[in-house]
């Protein structure tokens, strides 16, 4: 009960597909890390890791519940590839400093008030040559790419999906590399 799910399944499908597309962005996905921070469920790590047999993908959400249905989904989809770890996105890079310079990819889809601005520094700090941001809150998502860009990141691409019809609120993707 605790775990988000996005409400509006046509345009989840639309929205994992466009953060697939730019996680496998010039093909370069294989025997890589890909970090999903603030993954929930896990359901965007679990697409990669099927996608690309040949990477480890790590998810880490604060949600334990939400932890343990990702861990629980990964078994039932034989997926070996990928782990998943309940802890604060924060803690868990400076718990882990054996990921620095270590991650291929970042996908960063942060609850509606952004990232936590020493949290968006320890992602940087982590090295990682691209960063797929999905947020439901543009604003703080500008934020964001603002420090990003003056931390070295280029924006590249960028897509709005419409998850509910007929409201102001949408789902912005971006895709930075370093």
């Amino acid at each position: 009960m605790e775990s988000f799910f996005q409400t509006n399944p046509a345009s989840a499908q639309k929205l994992y597909n466009k953060v697939i597309e730019y996680t496998h962005y010039k093909n370069e996905m294989s025997n890589q890390v890909i970090m999903d921070l603030f993954c929930g469920t896990g359901t965007i790590g679990q697409l990669i890791a099927s996608g690309i047999p040949s990477s480890n993908v790590i998810g880490v959400d604060i949600v334990n519940s939400s932890i343990e249905n990702a861990k629980k989904n990964a078994i039932e989809n034989n997926l070996d590839n990928i782990n998943f770890f309940a802890e604060d996105a924060g803690k868990f890079i400076l718990n882990h400093p054996e990921y620095i310079d270590k991650i291929g990819t970042i996908i960063l889809d942060p609850p509606r008030a952004g990232i936590a601005p020493k949290t968006l520094r320890k992602v940087i700090r982590l090295g990682a040559k691209r960063i797929v941001y999905v947020s439901c809150n543009p604003s703080t998502q500008a934020r964001d790419a603002k420090e990003l860009t003056q931390e070295g990141y280029k924006l590249l691409k960028f897509s709005l999906v419409d998850q509910f019809p007929h409201t102001g609120h949408i789902e912005s993707i971006m895709l930075f590399e370093k």
